[in-house]
């Protein structure tokens, strides 16, 4: 295998790295399509509100960039009647593979959505929120410069 990137040979630096991670695919079952850190269950970590919407945020936009595969079962490894059921059942998956993709892409354009939805209305917060902390101190500085000429309020 010889790998070229960008007119160089990258073979020694990169050639170690991608064999792993083709060997790593060739393994039934052996990649995850998100890390235990991306999981659903991170939600119950976020110790508050903004925390848990940032979380949520994050989650959103992986999961509309998975592509789902849709993959036959494993083979059976005993049995006489099992490899048989194996194979009807692969046949019957390939004709439901439209149906899975349609809706893989239903849910994928949903999550896209709603997560540029969230980030809108974030970001609409926190302009809210810094022009309200500007109004604030600016009139903590004109409450103070009118205490300062007298020394009590008006």
């Amino acid at each position: 295998m010889k790998l070229i990137v960008a007119g160089k040979d990258e073979t020694d630096s990169l050639g170690s790295v991608v064999a792993a991670e083709a060997k790593a695919l060739t393994e039934a079952h052996s990649v995850p399509f998100c890390s235990p850190q991306h999981s659903a269950v991170s939600l119950r970590q976020a110790r508050n509100r903004d925390e848990y919407i940032a979380t949520l945020q994050q989650l959103l936009r992986i999961g509309s960039g998975i592509r789902t595969v849709f993959t036959t079962p494993p083979r059976p490894r005993t049995g006489l009647l099992l490899p048989f059921l194996a194979r009807i059942k692969r046949k019957l998956m390939c004709f439901r593979a439209y149906e899975h993709g349609y809706i893989a892409h239903q849910q994928t354009t949903h999550n896209e959505l709603l997560a540029s939805a969230m980030e809108l209305e974030r970001a609409g917060h926190e302009a809210r929120r810094q022009s309200l902390e500007r109004r604030i101190s600016e009139l903590e500085a004109r409450i103070s410069k009118l205490e300062g000429r007298d020394g009590s309020l008006p």
